[in-house]
Formats: C-alpha cells, structure tokens, sequence
C-alpha cells in the first residue's frame, strides 16, 4: 500500500505560532561581532556535514552531548574560510533531548545524509541505533523520516538489535570494505568482557540492491584482530589473521566503559583505518590497517596522533571528525572531548581544528586553533544564569551571567561572572562582551555563581546576590552614587547564615507586596524556598529558617518527566506574577494564580512554554529590551550558552498562552509517506498524548498513545483502506485531514 498525506491544519488563532520568536541580537566578542555568539555554547560537540536549505553548499550540524541538542549552522561559503552563522530555524527537524551519538551518513545514495543516532532505552528495552532518512520538504527546508525504528543485523539464524556500543561509545559508521554501501564497527555493548571491534557488513550490494539498503551482518567480533588493554588507549595487536591477541576466545575481561571509532583511509592506501578515542585518555590512537585474504589486520598504532603536528590533548575522551569546514574541498579534522562534566577547560577550550593542507585527496592535519567555533559564542563552560542588569546606569539593560564554573584539567572548576554590556539602543539592543571575570570575583574560589539583584537597602541602585553550589548565599552592596557604574563593597559571605543544601538560584522579588524583597531560591532537588523579608525596605531581616520550602506546591521530581534544579523567574504581568521556571529538561515550567495565594499551590498550565528549548538545564530572565512592548527572555543552558526569545504580551498575557481555548498545533508528514508518518507537535509533550484516526463517517479508524516526551513522534499506520482521514490528538484544539490512496 503506498500511503499519501495531504496536511490541512484548521487554526482557531495564530496567537502560538507567533508570540515566541527567537530573537537574532548582534553580539560582539573580542572585537568582532560573532555570527554564532547566540548558539549556546559547546561542552561535548560531535560534527556533522549536512547541507540544510538544498543550496549545494554544505552546512553544519552539532551535536552537543551535554545539552542533547542538535545545532545547526549555515555555511556562508567564502572560499578558504570558516564562515558559518547560527541558524535555529532548522533544528527542531532533528533528534533532540538525550541520544549519546548523532552522526549524519548518507545511506542510500541519494545525496542527503541520513541520521544515524543512539535511541534511547526509554524507547528501546536495551537502547540501540536508530535511523531516519534524509530528505527536503517542498521549502527546500530538511526533513527526516524513519528508516527503521532500530537497526538490526544478522547473525547466523538470528536477527539481532544492533547493541554495538555502551554508555559514551561512538561507532565507525563508513563504508568499511568499500564496496559501495555503508558498514558499521563498533565496540560490543558487553563491556564487561568484550574488548574487541565487531564489523556489521551491510549486504546490500551483496544482495542485488544497490548499496540504497542497510542489510547488516554480523561478519567479525574481532575486526582488524586487535584487543583494547582495558587501562590505556593502546590495543594488543595480532601477527596473523588467525585469531586476535593473546586469547583464543578473544579478550573477554573487564574493559574501560567508552571508545569512540572514526573511520577513514588517512595513508591514502585503499583501506581503512581507525582513529580510537577513549574514556579518561586525552589523546587519540590511528590504528593503520592492512587487507590480508580479505580480512582487516591492525599493523601499526599511533597514540600520539597526529605526531607530525601538534598532538591530540582533549581533557578528555576524544572522538574525531572529517569535514570541509573551510570551503576549499579538503577535509579537515575537528576533534572534541565526549565525556561529560569535565568537556571545556579554561585553557583549552573545547573544539580543536586541524586545517587538511595535503595535496589531491591526502590528508595532512596542520593544528589551526584550539576553541572552533565556541571561541565565537557566549560561552562559560558549564550551565549559565544570566540576568538583566543596567550596571553602567546609561538606561540600557546589561547582561550580567553567572554560571558552575570553567573546568581545568585538574578537573577543578574556576569561577566568575560574565558581563555583556548594552551597546546599542533603546529599541535596537547589541551587546558586547567585556569581561568574563567582572570584579575579579573568581579570586572568591567561589562555586556555581547565580546571580540576582535588587535594591536590598533602599538607596535606589541595585545590590546583588550571589547563589552558590554549596546552597549558601553571597551579598554584595552597591556603593555608588545614584545614576553610576555600579561600585561594589567587599562580597559578604554566608549572608543571612541561609542554606538550602545544594545550587541556591536566587530571586529577589517583593511577592508579599509589602515593599521590601524577598528571596526566592530554586534548590537542587526539587523546589523552591521562600525567605520572607521580615525587615525594611532599607534594612532586610532574612531568618536561616525558610518561611517555607516549598513554594507555590512545586515539586519538579513529579513532573511527568522528573527534573531536578528548579531556578524560579517571577514577572509582574498586567499588575499579577506570574511564574516562569527553568529546570533540568530544559522546558521552563510556567504557573499562574500566584497571587493573592502566594503560600498555596500554584496553577501550572505549561510544561514548554510555547517550545523554548534550548537544552538542558536552562535557567532565565525577563524584560523588555527593546522597547517594542514585547517581554523578552535570556535563557541560559548548561552548555553555558545563552539565546533570546521574545513573547507578545500586549496581543495576549502570558497566563493565556496554551490554555485549554488557545490553539496547540501540530503537522504530520511527509507527502507522500510509505507506511508512517511523522507527527510534529509545536512544542514537546510534556505527558503521554492520545492520537486518534478517524473516517468521514466518525469512526475511529486507529489509535495510538505517544509516551515519549518530544517534539516530533514516528507513527506506524496499520493497512487502513484508502480515503479521507482526520487526525486528532485529546487535548488540541487543531486537527489535520490526510488522504490514504492505496
């Protein structure tokens, strides 16, 4: 049966679609004004060509583990140059919130990469690799669309779930023997015992279809008969094909959890050899290959690669990538570190490129630069909390962004804040960054700097406090004259003896509306303290103990999707607060009824915020930038990133966006389609969601629940006949219609 969709949405109102919009601000950095600055950061990145608006130049996808999100960038395409721009619009069209691995490989010849990524247990038992096609949309814009829900190879009789990696292992996946289709090699995921590489042989020329297939087979559990040492990045090289070293049933004793496996001729000599990266190594071993009797045989290893150059030193856990990514038709090499926590050090940054200078198609890495990329965005290493703070008193709001810390490679972390200065005007903002250590306040040895301020003493500038790791708070009082740079007195520590345990995300806010601030505090478990200013407007009373710690009922461990470090954003809308949270998933929470029940349970309404994503770990402020009547919002992640959306809320108040009468949209596609279809929500669902199938008569054709938390859901159709269907999913105001032909 051939399946095909024609999508029509009936909109109630377009108030979803249009009140959030990504806001695109000049920022400059180092003197430049930075095309990628708003990106959000890099921690884990893994790097991808892909070509995104069908133009024949290509783009770039990034990967970053530590945020679970895909970032896309487009290639301006100046000859010899790195020239790319930040381009959110597109990615939203790939997985996003949590695979290990995202690689794009064109599959089926047919010109367009294809995605190859981990898919989760959460939707497969055991985990294991999930495909989906590469393909364009009638906007020349990239869509995929499942190849097979997870991969599966043969062995013997048996089809199996191709569970080739474990925990932070990335696979080879090239065209292993060159015969035209796309093989895989990878680790086992038994890491426990298995200290070999096993090569899935797609078969798809082999079986007469063209190499357009994937048709793994199990064909080797030693390939290039070499095992790992289990304690370093070497490997124990065999002298013969006849079996792998040192054990005739190969290495089965303990292995380190994570490798990363890139293939690639690097001599030039029709074969392929592997570039191995692995847990807690900062370096890379090129393991060079020979073909003896058709199989591969290890003959030499280098684990100072590139030795000709400077050598490999990510801190740590290295994977490799190969791309053109400076528009002269070689490709060159990017490497970056996939263990997580420890990704960016200070000194060392995150990305390092090797520009390829080899004539023909050799490769020959020359280093260029150690922070690819990420030199050129708003980046402070590990999660940000920006707020907005006039700090030069010109009537312009600054950007002052706290965050964990900066990791060095003694796995220590430094810490500070970063000032971005408003440069522009008041209905044009531009920011400039001028310093990432304002006040020289790492000196403090303080961790995990959150940032808020307020006039704490009624002398009309703004003070500031500090949330700290460790739970406690830090005062700083503002001593300048009125309508000055901000000068600050000497920090206080341990200010109010306060101590919620773990990650203080503070507010000041007067949500008791007695004219004087309260603290608000996110902790890291689970909800948010309130510390009721029991003082003056001129002179704050704080008690140790919290007036209560759990404000407005919330609890983020009984979300449908449980998250942890709740760091709460009061607004006064239209003389009301309400409640913006930024938390673990990423998805800041929205409550309203805050008022005149400030003690009692809150209403929370949203779960996404119209599809505010920009990874995990996101924390955010509010305000009016530009004058325009619009309320913007600063979201930091834990990349360290920041990004800008804006909401309308003279059109509509923030409490009313997602109601049960506002309109959540969604579209299905592609047309036509083979079977399944994709269902794209406007925002990620944040509980299970019923989409039922209906025909003309009212009749429900088909049904099926989405469990996953997501954006876009691959759904299988059964053999229903062919005519006019109308999806519907409980909960959306819109439905859309699609014809079944046969």
């Amino acid at each position: 049966m051939k399946n095909i969709i024609y999508c029509y949405l009936f909109l109630c109102t377009t108030l979803l679609n249009a009140q959030y919009d990504y806001l695109d601000i000049s920022v400059e950095i180092n003197g430049q004004n930075s095309p990628v600055a708003l990106a959000g950061g890099l921690n884990n990145p893994q790097f991808s060509a892909i070509d995104l608006d069908n133009n024949g130049v290509e783009d770039l996808v990034v990967y970053d583990k530590t945020g679970g999100i895909c970032l896309t960038f487009i290639n301006n395409g100046t000859a010899g140059q790195v020239d790319y721009s930040y381009a959110p619009a597109y990615q939203a069209r790939f997985p996003q919130g949590g695979e290990r691995f995202v690689k794009l490989k064109d599959f089926d010849k047919d010109g367009i990469p294809d995605v190859f990524f981990f898919a989760r247990p959460s939707s497969y038992p055991n985990g294991g690799l999930g495909v989906l096609k590469g393909g364009y949309d009638s906007n020349n814009q990239i869509i995929f669309t499942p190849y097979d829900s997870t991969l599966t190879y043969d062995f013997g009789t048996q089809t199996n779930q191709v569970l080739s990696f474990y925990s932070s292992d990335i696979p080879a996946i090239d065209d292993i023997d060159n015969d035209g289709d796309l093989d895989i090699v990878a680790f086992s995921d038994n890491f426990l015992y298995i200290r070999n590489m096993s090569w899935y042989r797609n078969m798809s020329v082999e079986n007469g279809n063209g190499g357009t297939t994937l048709e793994l087979e199990l064909v080797h559990q030693c390939w290039g008969m070499v095992t790992e040492t289990g304690t370093s990045n070497e490997v124990f090289m065999s002298s013969s094909i006849d079996t792998c070293p040192d054990n005739t049933f190969w290495q089965r004793s303990p292995r380190h959890a994570g490798s990363t496996l890139t293939a690639i001729d690097y001599n030039n000599d029709g074969i392929k050899d592997i570039l191995m990266g692995d847990a807690t190594i900062n370096t890379i071993n090129l393991l060079t290959n020979s073909l003896v009797n058709d199989t591969f045989l290890v003959v030499h290893q280098q684990t100072d690669f590139p030795n000709t150059d400077t050598t490999i030193n990510i801190p740590t856990f290295p994977t490799i990538a190969f791309l053109d990514v400076n528009n002269d038709g070689k490709k060159d090499m990017l490497v970056s570190p996939t263990e997580q926590a420890f990704g960016e050090s200070l000194t060392d940054s995150v990305v390092w490129y090797y520009q390829n200078i080899a004539a023909g198609n050799g490769i020959e890495p020359r280093f260029q630069q150690r922070d690819f990329l990420v030199g050129q965005m708003i980046d402070l290493g590990q999660d940000a909390s920006p707020i907005f703070f006039d700090y030069n008193a010109d009537g312009l709001l600054d950007i002052l962004i706290g965050h964990y810390g900066y990791s060095q490679r003694d796995k220590t972390y430094r810490t500070g804040l970063t000032l971005l200065e408003n440069t522009g005007t008041a209905t044009q903002p531009s920011f400039t960054q001028i310093t990432k250590d304002y006040e020289n306040w790492s000196s403090l040895q303080l961790l995990g700097m959150h940032p808020t301020v307020g006039d704490l003493d009624g002398d009309g500038d703004q003070d500031l406090i500090l949330g700290l790791a460790d739970g406690t708070l830090v005062y700083i009082e503002n001593i300048a004259a009125a309508n000055q740079t901000a000068q600050w007195a000497t920090p206080i520590q341990n200010y109010a003896t306060i101590s919620i345990g773990r990650n203080a995300a503070p507010q000041l806010v007067d949500l008791d509306r007695d004219g004087d601030l309260d603290l608000a505090i996110g902790e890291y478990n689970r909800s948010i303290y309130y510390f009721e200013n029991t003082g003056t407007a001129t002179s704050p009373i704080f008690s140790a103990t919290a007036t209560t710690n759990q404000l407005g009922g919330i609890d983020t461990r009984i979300l449908p999707v449980t998250s942890r470090r709740p760091s709460p954003c009061f607004l006064n809308i239209a003389g009301k607060y309400e409640l913006l949270v930024g938390h673990q998933t990423g998805y800041p929470l929205h409550y309203k009824d805050v008022e005149p029940n400030i003690m009692g349970n809150y209403t929370k309404f949203d779960e996404g915020v119209a599809g505010l994503w920009t990874g995990t770990f996101t924390d955010l402020d509010a305000a009016d930038i530009n004058a325009d009547g619009r309320l913007d919002l600063v979201i930091g992640n834990s990349r360290g990133g920041i990004s800008f959306f804006s909401v309308d809320t003279n059109t509509v108040a923030i409490s009313q966006l997602n109601e049960a009468t506002a309109p959540a949209t969604f579209e299905v596609y592609p047309n036509p389609t083979q079977a399944e279809m994709t269902l794209a929500l406007a925002f990620a669902n944040t509980q299970s969601l019923t989409v039922k199938y209906y025909n003309t008569l009212g009749q429900l054709a088909h049904q099926v629940i989405l469990q996953e938390y997501k954006k876009n859901h691959q759904i299988k159709l059964p053999n229903m006949p062919q005519g006019l269907y109308f999806i519907q999913i409980e909960g959306y105001a819109t439905q859309s219609v699609f014809v079944m032909e046969n």
